[in-house]
């Protein structure tokens, strides 16, 4: 039906096909003068009339499943002498040893339909491993994997995790389950298995307890590894195509690889997926350069986490791609996200996370995020936080240059443009040069810049516009933020109070309405160093002593600002203390013949002016004419 040939010198055509099995039913004949050796294949058939000189059109078709065809599909195969690869598989799966390394060039892959097409681009190539470790790509009906496990109950009196089976219509599914208090708190996919035409049943035995209970969630993927981890692939301008339906009865995933090791993508794409675009399960060294994938196109349902990408190995690469995925419903949980960073020691850079729950969710720890930005999230741009309370939490993450703009799209004042969560003991994490946004013309606005319920966390140079609460706040009962810095961060104050409230702020401008007496600073954080300028001469700063809050000026004695005077202050155990070029209560300025001084506090124009006339006319007796 779909013929494919080669056209000889004299403008005819040699045409054949087969039925899916590897010695389809094919004969070629000579035409005119063009000799064919008769081979045992069709595959070598054409091979053979391919690398005659006379054959000016080369293109290849083959019909039928590859499956460790080692012999036929080698690498000198398929690269010499082929302009074009379209290739149209009738059933079965793709099955590529790693003996074999498969390449082709630039595919676009369908989900749920067998057919790969639109040659463009450097290629693809599948993996070492063995001959275990392939890639497979099913065809016809979908057969899915096991992807996630959703825990309905915990049980009770497990003093060791217990072991996790699975039972029904697949093979090949292994999960582990962790345990506290004596309940499983969390069960972990390590291999997703194959052909689970509907969800298998999850069973727990054994660990000395009763009563843990979990739903196993089974995702159609386009292409996945189960058994042995397919390792080294690389992919270039492949496009995952899903089924662009939202909803979990679509079940639709992109490519899942489970302990993977050095898998390369660049400039690949991935749209229309309910649940990962790609899902790396464990390993590592993943590198991901350029390219956009959308995907987490689910509505709201509890227990478990997606993202367009979901990372779960460690030392992987991520840089200039766009990801984006839907907004889950669930203002609760938000378990949606554009991407998902469960492993450790990642490497983002220039990349926008857009669109979903969660910009991007940071589960691991020891990962560095530079210059990317997290837009348009209905719920929070940057979130720490942690779903297995077993697993060690997010330590020591870096954010370096990072922007959350326009996040919070499910309502005014309810999610925050970064967010560190409370209670999931994360501790460490560095914030530099960062900033936090919103537009005027958005009906919706963050609550915090930047809310964090971290320990030991530093913040430089972080800034903000638009929070509705704060730009910068923690969780009750957190100290502060331990800071060096905080460039930008200017509030504009016009009570009269007695106290100033100085929890992640570097300046404050105060223009009371009337006189006011700063006697107490609360929210100080050691090193903590702030500006206070006066924007009238109501402001007088009191020393009232190195207790708790309390202020110690340089001279211990109430300071009167004028208008534009500008007090720095620094937070050392507990108290702060005047710094700097403010302390001095008077300038001593000398010429060769004469000293004199002035007090800033009260010295007027006239002052001013009468001490450089003097010193003017010194300096002019003295010979310096200039």
């Amino acid at each position: 039906d779909d013929p494919v040939g080669v056209t000889t010198p004299d403008g005819k055509e040699v045409k054949f096909g087969g039925g899916g099995s590897t010695t389809p039913a094919a004969v070629v004949t000579a035409i005119n003068d063009l000799d064919v050796v008769q081979t045992s294949t069709a595959w070598e058939k054409f091979k053979a009339l391919r690398e005659d000189p006379r054959v000016t059109r080369r293109t290849a078709a083959y019909y039928g499943a590859f499956h460790n065809q080692s012999a036929d599909l080698t690498r000198a195969a398929l690269q010499t002498g082929i302009d074009d690869l379209y290739t149209n598989f009738g059933g079965g799966v793709i099955s590529i040893p790693s003996s074999t390394m498969l390449y082709a060039y630039g595919l676009r892959l369908r989900s749920n339909v067998a057919f790969i097409a639109d040659t463009f681009g450097p290629g693809l190539e599948f993996g070492s491993g063995g001959a275990a470790a392939v890639l497979r790509m099913p065809s016809g009906a979908p057969k899915s994997q096991v992807c996630a496990a959703v825990l309905n109950a915990g049980g009770s009196g497990y003093s060791t995790a217990p072991a996790v089976s699975f039972s029904g219509p697949g093979t090949g599914a292994t999960a582990t389950a962790y345990i506290s208090g004596g309940a499983v708190v969390f069960v972990e996919i390590t291999d997703p298995g194959e052909g689970y035409t509907s969800a298998p049943t999850i069973t727990f035995t054994g660990g000395g307890g009763t009563g843990a209970d979990a739903t196993a969630i089974v995702a159609a993927s386009l292409m996945y590894s189960t058994g042995a981890a397919v390792n080294n692939t690389a992919m270039s301008g492949i496009t995952l195509w899903g089924p662009d339906h939202g909803g979990e009865a679509n079940n639709s995933l992109g490519l899942y690889l489970h302990d993977s090791i050095g898998a390369v993508m660049s400039w690949c794409y991935g749209y229309g997926w309910a649940f990962e675009a790609v899902h790396h399960h464990k390993g590592g060294t993943l590198c991901m350069v350029g390219g956009k994938y959308f995907g987490a196109n689910r509505t709201a349902k509890n227990g478990w986490r997606v993202g367009a990408i979901y990372s779960g190995g460690d030392d992987s690469y991520f840089g200039k791609m766009e990801i984006g995925a839907a907004p889950s419903g669930d203002q609760t949980n938000l378990r949606n996200a554009a991407f998902v960073q469960a492993g450790t020691a990642g490497f983002f850079e220039s990349c926008v996370f857009e669109g979903s729950d969660v910009g991007m969710a940071i589960l691991g720890g020891n990962n560095n995020v530079f210059g990317c930005r997290a837009d348009f999230n209905y719920g929070h741009g940057f979130l720490l936080t942690r779903d297995n309370i077993t697993a060690s939490p997010p330590q020591t993450n870096r954010l370096t240059g990072a922007w959350g703009h326009r996040n919070s799209r499910y309502g005014t004042n309810l999610f925050d443009n970064f967010r560190i969560e409370s209670g999931k003991s994360i501790s460490g994490t560095r914030v530099s040069g960062c900033g936090s946004s919103n537009s005027s013309g958005d009906a919706w606005a963050h609550r915090y810049g930047l809310f964090d319920g971290g320990a030991q966390t530093k913040i430089t140079g972080f800034y903000d516009t638009g929070a509705q609460t704060k730009d910068i706040d923690g969780s009750a009962g957190y100290a502060g933020i331990d800071v060096t810095s905080l460039d930008g961060t200017v509030v504009a104050d016009t009570t009269t109070g007695a106290t100033l409230d100085a929890k992640g702020k570097s300046m404050f401008r105060l223009n009371p309405t009337a006189a006011r007496a700063l006697t107490t600073i609360t929210g100080g954080t050691n090193g903590q160093e702030i500006d206070i300028q006066a924007q009238n001469g109501n402001l007088t700063i009191n020393s009232s002593g190195v207790g708790a809050g309390q202020i110690r000026t340089a001279s211990n004695a109430p300071i009167t600002l004028q208008q534009w005077q500008t007090v720095r202050l620094k937070f050392v155990l507990g108290a702060w203390f005047q710094l700097g070029e403010a302390q001095r209560n008077a300038y001593t300025f000398t010429s060769p013949t004469t000293t004199r001084t002035l007090n800033p506090a009260t010295a007027t124009a006239a002052d001013v002016a009468s001490v450089l006339a003097t010193l003017v006319a010194d300096l002019k007796a003295a010979g310096l004419s200039a």
